[in-house]
């Protein structure tokens, strides 16, 4: 505190002004490091989460390829059958001609 009778310096002034802007930028900086890294916490767990539901989905699908193979495979006559009528059907839902 200044007394009555004193006047302030303007180096004063200047050196008080700069070290509260000081202590908003290094309160602003330190919200944001936090902010980044709740950000990157949130970011890896997700990444983690989806790399996990992938191999799921991928192991999924080769049960599906093995299970489609081994029905081919002890039904071969039926297998080509469908196959044919799948190729036709498709042929005609995407034939631009009726």
């Amino acid at each position: 505190m200044q007394n009555p009778g004193m006047q302030s310096t303007p180096g004063a002034d200047i050196e008080a002004t700069r070290d509260r802007a000081q202590a908003g930028i290094d309160r602003a900086a330190a919200s944001a490091h936090q902010t980044v890294d709740k950000l990157a916490s949130a970011a890896f767990s997700t990444k983690d989460r989806l790399m996990a539901t992938g191999e799921q989905w991928y192991a999924q699908g080769e049960r599906g390829v093995e299970y489609t193979r081994e029905l081919v495979r002890s039904n071969p006559l039926a297998s080509i059958g469908i196959a044919l009528a799948a190729g036709i059907l498709i042929s005609k839902l995407t034939s631009t001609r009726h």
